[in-house]
């Protein structure tokens, strides 16, 4: 999770970045480590860099955010109902508005 974090940071300084928390699985029989009980992610992790522009404001202003996500496998198809916390993002708080 902190890689991941990490990344978009590094990779997208100057956008503003938000990581959507996963749905973590304790597999049943799992180990249990110095670090706690064994604790599985979605195999497919996406990056997802969003912008939009105002329509009131004129064209020289835009909004922006990248956003990074765990889901289970390569497919958007149905995204909304496989990464729950996607859809409904509060985007007004965590985006950037810019001008030109």
């Amino acid at each position: 999770m902190e890689n991941l974090r990490g990344a978009l940071t590094r990779y997208y300084p100057s956008i503003p970045a938000h990581l959507v928390e996963p749905v973590r699985e304790h597999p049943e029989g799992g180990h249990e480590g110095w670090m706690g009980p064994e604790e599985r992610l979605p195999l497919v992790r996406r990056v997802g860099l969003f912008s939009s522009r105002s329509i009131k404001r004129g064209p020289a202003c835009f909004s922006r955010l990248a956003v990074a996500w765990y889901q289970l496998g390569p497919e958007l198809t149905d995204l909304a109902g496989a990464v729950p916390g996607l859809v409904g993002l509060p985007r007004d708080e965590l985006a950037e508005d810019c001008e030109y």
